[in-house]
């Protein structure tokens, strides 16, 4: 039998090689050469003032259903490169395409009129934050369907916020709620269907279930899985918890100080990790995992 699939050190990694990588949901395939990938990122910086920078030369790519993971410590750039990637921010070097189409050059501020808006969504880390304490649940989902899609008040639009919540285990009697009268878990939900309301292509996850209780974390983030296959979903899924990622991810981008260090397939990352920085971090899951450890 052939032993494992060898780690790929950040730096040698070649972009849109055909392989195929077995994750916990199945085998993966990339693109072939001269396909491009849904997502590709390359050499992105960014830098804040006083030559801060929180991204440094990230180059990776995201094929069409694939789910991959960045992780890393607090500062390492896991939510800056979520940003830059959903267009809330502009990078200050290098190129975002999506779908082959470089989608990095147009200012984030006039992104929204962009048809690819549509196309890639984001789930914000805390729920309660990023839900306009204005908006009753179901305003929440209907805006970016009037906004993005140009749908109009009445059935259809009812419909379709309807459909969302059903699809993310919302109770349809919550959506005329508002965000201070829901739960943790029940306003993650509205996150969510907000998201998958324009049916999206990408989607990016920035710790969705940090700011939940670990009773509803597992909950979602089985929710999440379930509509990435239903749905063929590319998720760029950002955490700082190795486990999560090792359940919902094929392949492991692991940073440090806004460098990419390692990227392998999730069983190799935690198999034979090359980078120093990565079996440090592996060790300390598995040492907190494991109470005999310690």
């Amino acid at each position: 039998m052939a032993g494992p699939e060898p780690v790929i050190p950040a730096r040698d990694a070649p972009m849109g090689r055909d392989v195929r990588l077995k994750g916990v949901h199945g085998t993966v395939g990339l693109p072939i050469p001269g396909t491009p990938p849904l997502l590709e990122v390359q050499k992105l910086v960014k830098r804040y003032d006083r030559g801060v920078v929180a991204v440094d030369d990230v180059s990776f790519q995201i094929a069409a259903g694939e789910s991959l993971g960045l992780v890393g410590e607090s500062g390492s750039g896991k939510s800056t490169i979520s940003r830059l990637v959903c267009r809330l921010i502009d990078a200050s070097e290098g190129q975002i395409l999506f779908d082959g189409q470089s989608i990095g050059d147009q200012p984030s501020r006039s992104f929204h009129a962009s048809p690819v808006r549509k196309d890639i969504q984001i789930v914000f880390q805390d729920p309660t934050e990023s839900l306009n304490p204005r908006f009753s649940a179901f305003e929440c989902v209907a805006h970016p369907l009037r906004r993005l899609l140009n749908m109009k008040d009445g059935a259809a639009l009812t419909a379709r916020v309807r459909e969302c919540a059903t699809r993310t285990g919302l109770p349809l009697d919550l959506l005329e709620r508002f965000p201070h009268q829901l739960s943790g878990g029940q306003k993650a939900r509205v996150g969510i269907a907000r998201a998958i309301a324009c049916r999206p292509r990408l989607l990016i996850l920035d710790e969705p279930t940090a700011a939940l209780d670990v009773s509803v974390q597992a909950i979602i983030l089985q929710l999440l899985d379930g509509l990435r296959r239903q749905d063929g979903l590319s998720l760029l899924f950002v955490s700082h918890d190795l486990n999560v990622v090792r359940m919902m991810c094929e392949r492991i981008v692991v940073l440090r100080l806004g460098r990419i260090v390692e990227i392998g397939s999730n069983d190799t990352i935690f198999r034979e990790a090359q980078d120093p920085y990565t079996r440090a971090l592996i060790d300390a899951v598995l040492n907190i995992s494991d109470p005999r450890q310690n």
